[in-house]
């Protein structure tokens, strides 16, 4: 029995060493994202449920755009107050919902889209993304480099998460 396990393990082993780096790198660009935070990051649900509540620069993800050259930051943030909009997961929670597919889609919007546009609020851009009828848009603000919010369009719920995860794949 022990000599099968041996042979086993390194006859998988030697399966996963002979398929070619091409093939594992498209069956990985397939798989669905992990909702694991990076490395050091907060876990977007630790910006509600977390003990003690992470301060609202505590680093939840960040994404990148190839065609502009601009990388944001997804942080806990600010929920609105007293009139005064707020910023990051918080303030997207409170408008648009939040849940396991929010992190992607705002991926998926911010990757796909070519280019920027002015963004609702002083020194803020926004990256949108159309696809299937349904528009993506996370807004960040330019000095920061911080997301303020993002949002769905298209459908009736402007946090259409999944939506905009079946649609923008």
């Amino acid at each position: 029995m022990r000599a099968f396990k041996r042979f086993a393990v390194a006859a998988s082993a030697a399966a996963v060493l002979a398929v070619p780096l091409a093939t594992a790198a498209a069956a990985a660009a397939n798989e669905p994202r992990q909702t694991d935070p990076p490395s050091g990051a907060t876990p977007w649900s630790d910006c509600f449920y977390g003990h003690p509540l992470p301060h609202e620069n505590a680093y939840v993800d960040s994404f990148g755009n190839d065609h502009v050259g601009i990388g944001i930051t997804l942080r806990c943030g600010r929920h609105d107050s007293g009139g005064v909009d707020g910023w990051g997961v918080r303030h997207i929670k409170d408008g648009h919902g939040y849940d396991d597919y929010t992190d992607y889609c705002i991926q998926l919007i911010v990757t796909h889209s070519t280019s920027l546009s002015p963004g609702s609020g002083a020194r803020n851009m926004a990256f949108k993304y159309s696809a299937h009828g349904m528009t993506g848009t996370v807004i960040y603000n330019v000095d920061t480099k911080n997301i303020v919010t993002a949002f769905t369009s298209g459908t009736r719920d402007s946090g259409d998460w999944h939506g905009c995860v079946s649609k923008f794949s």
